[in-house]
């Protein structure tokens, strides 16, 4: 009898993202986790899925990750989830700017390459977006304070 040595490609992202830690973790919450919880899977799902298009040099599908994940970020206006908030949303613009200087490195010196041209231009304009709308987000948060 024959076994099916092969499995789908859905399966091996599965395992693909089973092997991969978090990048956020909830350590302790004032509200008991019932807030944040939905929020920081979808969160911690979107920057896992952005380092893994990151790495295939899928540039401008990160970029949308990571874009995703700070929306999700917004939904978080509560008291002390708005903490919370404005960390995930530091982090995910250190590393939309971390993306953007290495589509920049690649693109000057001897061995540059246009290929990645539209994705760095992209990756500066969702940049810039995401600064607004973190600074957008603190005023907000002080106005309610």
């Amino acid at each position: 009898m024959k076994s099916n040595s092969f499995c789908t490609l859905a399966e091996k992202d599965a395992e693909y993202f089973a092997e991969r830690p978090n990048k956020f973790e909830m350590v302790s919450c004032p509200k008991k986790e019932r807030n944040c919880k939905n929020y920081l899977k979808e969160i911690n799902n979107r920057y896992l899925e952005s380092e893994i298009y990151r790495e295939n040099k899928e540039y401008q599908n990160s970029i949308a990750a990571l874009k995703n994940a700070f929306n999700y970020t917004t939904e978080l206006k509560e008291s002390p989830c708005n903490k919370c908030a404005e960390f995930f949303q530091t982090n995910i613009v250190q590393s939309l700017e971390s993306i953007h200087h290495e589509i920049h490195k690649m693109s000057v010196g001897l061995f540059r390459t246009k290929r990645y041209n539209l994705s760095y231009l992209i990756a500066g304009d969702v940049l810039n977006e995401l600064k607004i709308a973190a600074t957008d987000f603190k005023k907000l948060k002080m106005k309610r304070a």
